[in-house]
């Protein structure tokens, strides 16, 4: 009996160690974050609301890309999100969400800087 005891122990033991924890990498997006940034915004500003962007390009100072990846490891699917600001001047000139990016049942959507007016500025509602 104690024999059966010390060789079903370290099984036991080896069977907790297999936990696998949430993979989360890149910036916390979602909806409400991303509405919050407004054609015009500085650079500064951008970061305040989204956080460092993932990719700086050194090529292409005017972009910004932010990346949200997710592996729950609980047998739900892995989420993926891709948010591209666009500056033209320092100021913010367009969002841009690219299908391919965009795992977690999001359509593709090409902000411009028309498309963010609120309807206090432009008279009606969003387009």
């Amino acid at each position: 009996m104690r024999r059966a005891l010390l060789c079903l122990l370290p099984v036991l033991a080896l069977a907790a160690c297999v936990f696998k924890p949430e993979i989360r990498q890149g910036n916390f997006l979602n909806d409400d974050t991303i509405a919050q940034v407004k054609p015009g915004m500085s650079q500064g500003q951008v970061e305040f609301v989204l956080g460092r962007p993932m990719l700086k390009d050194p090529f292409h100072p005017e972009r910004w890309d932010y990346i949200r990846y997710l592996n729950p490891n609980d047998g739900s699917p892995i989420q993926e999100r891709h948010v591209v600001v666009y500056f033209k001047g320092g100021k913010v000139d367009r969002l841009e969400q690219p299908a391919e990016g965009n795992t977690n049942n999001e359509k593709a959507k090409d902000v411009k800087a028309e498309d963010l007016k609120t309807s206090d500025e432009s008279g009606q509602g969003p387009a």
